[in-house]
């Protein structure tokens, strides 16, 4: 990449919200005994390789980061720096994949952090979500359907607070709400939190939920599970999916809402579709709003985890050309706190509609963050990692702090669990008042 142009030219590695959840998504992948990677150096005699490898990652990350806080050279930095390299002789592999991890999220940057693992963490067939009263069962194996929608309390005796608090230390993120997302995709990994000290073992974990009507119980679940998951949306006796959930597979859909008389774009990943060739759907778009007597347009960038902000840009254009009174239509964009990265570019290019309001919860890449991501594979390892170099400014106003939506609607636990959307409820009712 030249540089030029840095908000239009802006890429996300895999358009991945952050290196943590990348990482946690390989882990996962693996399913099986959690063990080395085939050549990845083990044993005693391959300290020296761990050792070299994080070195190394230090100074790529310290080399290329723009570094606006000045992480690099802090003694905390170097004091980590320090203390896992010298301790990399007699620890396992995958303890100096969680150091790893630890040392890129001190940059506070979901764009740098480990992208590629050579071994696999052993989880349990449970997964989560997050919603603004904690974290919530969202997919599960068929013995356990009961569970699904239940918030969850504790792992393994310790409350869901004090492991967030723990886990903070292994995501990369810039914001509370990049934290409040990434975490609810760590908690099934039950070896991940028995190698950081908050859980008791590697090879199963036992969760306490609390279900719709109050009553808490436990289950206990074995790591390597291969079962089937079901989710809580799609299954017979379920809620339907909401509809900014209902086509998962779709990075970008439309359709008329006739209670509102608005139409809906719903707008998931900045990447094109191989299915759903992008110019039609726009298309469909203009040629909605232009049938509406008073056309307002909803565009849901909700869990958008970012990729080639241009790939939007560009069909804003079209847009805009096919339907010339865009300008004067009113807009409501939906975020929440799994809007990342180039999503955040594209929400800043939407604010400068004159019509525009935003309705739900703040992004999880603040306005003004690091980005343009450089991938590195170190030599010894194997470990494949990312970082930023990069500052990107969209609003210098608000410096360090996150963009507030102007309208919050924060969905609880129970929302989730029984398919609405107060969200789009919310713009809906704002567009008809």
């Amino acid at each position: 990449m030249d540089g030029t142009s840095p908000v239009r030219r802006k890429l996300v590695a895999g358009a991945l919200a952050s290196a943590t959840t990348l990482f946690l998504t390989r882990c996962s992948a693996g399913g099986g005994n959690g063990s080395i990677g085939v050549g990845l150096p083990s044993g005693p005699s391959a300290a020296n390789s761990w050792a070299e490898d994080l070195a190394a990652m230090a100074n790529n990350i310290r080399n290329t980061h723009p570094d606006p806080n000045g992480i690099t050279r802090s003694t905390t930095w170097n004091n980590t720096v320090s203390s896992i390299t010298a301790d990399a002789n007699g620890k396992s592999a995958k303890e100096n994949l969680i150091a790893a991890i630890r040392l890129a999220a001190l940059m506070q940057d979901e764009h740098t952090g480990v992208s590629t693992t050579p071994v696999v963490l052993a989880g349990t067939p449970i997964r989560f979500a997050t919603a603004s009263d904690g974290p919530w069962v969202q997919q599960i194996t068929a013995s356990q359907v009961n569970s699904l929608g239940a918030r969850l309390i504790a792992i393994d005796g310790i409350a869901i607070a004090e492991i967030s608090t723990r886990l903070r230390a292994y995501i990369s993120a810039a914001t509370a709400e990049g934290y409040a997302f990434n975490t609810p995709p760590m908690l099934h990994q039950c070896e991940l939190l028995a190698l950081i000290g908050v859980g008791r073992s590697a090879t199963q974990a036992t969760y306490t939920l609390r279900s719709s009507s109050g009553a808490e119980f436990a289950i206990t679940l074995q790591a390597n599970d291969t079962s089937a998951r079901q989710s809580i949306y799609g299954r017979s006796d379920g809620p339907a999916a909401p509809l900014w959930l209902s086509q998962p597979d779709r990075n970008y859909f439309m359709v008329p809402l006739s209670t509102s008389q608005s139409v809906y774009l719903r707008y998931s990943r900045c990447a094109l579709d191989a299915a759903a060739p992008i110019d039609p759907v726009f298309d469909s778009v203009a040629n909605a709003l232009a049938a509406l007597d008073q056309p307002r347009l909803i565009i849901d960038l909700r869990n958008n985890a970012g990729g080639d902000s241009s790939i939007f840009s560009n069909a804003m254009i079209r847009l805009s050309n096919a339907f010339p009174r865009l300008l004067q239509t009113r807009v409501v964009v939906l975020i929440n706190n799994g809007v990342f990265s180039s999503a955040t570019l594209n929400l800043y290019d939407l604010l400068r509609y004159p019509n525009a309001t935003t309705i739900g919860e703040p992004p999880g890449t603040p306005p003004n963050h690091t980005g343009e991501v450089r991938s590195f594979t170190l030599a010894r390892t194997g470990l494949g990692h990312t970082s930023s170099t990069k500052v990107f400014t969209l609003d210098s106003s608000l410096g360090s702090r996150n963009y507030t939506p102007n309208i919050l609607v924060a969905p609880s636990v129970d929302d989730r669990a029984n398919g609405r959307d107060p969200v789009l409820a919310r713009a809906e009712a704002f567009l008809m008042n």
